[in-house]
């Protein structure tokens, strides 16, 4: 009701296919999970929000995956923008199954 009064729309889920929420929910927010470090893998407008708090606390935004709010004025400023300012945290693991194939497949010969 808070957020629906200020012309939110949220949801809160438990138990759900995680490929289709990350790919067709218009933000990821979140606080200390491991959900967030995978949603950044493919996103990069994935938000750790910890109001008051230190950033650092959270592994995700000491390896910039994840982009810290420590407000809701930070946070409102972070769902406003048109085009997300995340790194691309996932990138780094382009081709990483394909390495790992050949690495085992060379081992084994």
């Amino acid at each position: 009701a808070y957020l629906a009064a200020r012309g939110i729309k949220a949801a809160i889920l438990k138990d759900c296919d995680l490929r289709p929420l990350l790919q067709r929910s218009h933000r990821i927010v979140g606080m200390f999970s491991m959900l967030l470090l995978e949603a950044a893998l493919i996103r990069r407008d994935v938000i750790s929000l910890l109001p008051g708090g230190d950033p650092g606390i959270f592994v995700g935004n000491r390896i910039g995956a994840t982009t810290p709010a420590r407000s809701l004025e930070e946070l409102k400023v972070l769902l406003a923008e048109d085009r997300p300012s995340g790194s691309a945290f996932g990138g780094a693991f382009a081709g990483s199954r394909d390495k790992v194939v050949a690495l085992i497949k060379e081992m084994a010969a």
